[in-house]
């Protein structure tokens, strides 16, 4: 999919181009855990400086950029879809207390031992884990232990 083009970065090697998807990669990360933008901001933005890095270093042509932005929304979609579905679903059945009963089961099985919280958060990634659903599952159970991590004084207020 290289384009045969001159840009203004040229020549653009490989070790180039992995260099500039390693700093993409970096800057989203370092951006969200600051708290300086929003995912889906940086999902787009950065990105999106990078394909024109690349199409003004001559590795890529506007259109080989446009078929892997489709290419991209096209093997994507369907995950994404399911994630945004599970995030919601997950949220009304929290609100609606629905894990209550379980997570205070599980917690009055273990207590204040830790170890005990932490083998109950495996078994509980264990078992959702065997359907192969990594999304659903997080956007699920993450939510759903914090109560079993914080001080016994704070547990159950909002």
């Amino acid at each position: 999919m290289k384009a045969n083009t001159k840009g203004i970065f040229s020549p653009m090697s490989d070790p180039v181009v992995g260099i500039l998807g390693l700093i993409c990669i970096i800057t989203i990360v370092v951006t969200l855990f600051k708290g300086k933008t929003q995912p889906a901001i940086a999902f787009i933005v950065f990105p999106t400086i990078l394909g024109l890095i690349l199409v003004l270093g001559g590795r890529y042509s506007f259109d080989n950029l446009a078929t892997m932005i489709k290419s991209g929304f096209n093997s994507t979609g369907p995950t994404a879809a399911l994630f945004v579905f599970s995030v919601l679903y997950f949220g009304i059945m929290t609100d609606a207390g629905m894990f209550d009963a379980i997570i205070g089961k599980l917690m009055g099985l273990v207590g204040d031992n830790v170890i005990g919280v932490a083998l109950v958060t495996a078994v509980i990634a264990l078992v959702g884990h065997l359907d192969g659903g990594g999304a659903g599952r997080l956007a699920g159970e993450a939510p759903r232990r914090g109560p079993a991590r914080q001080p016994r004084a704070d547990r159950g207020r909002r």
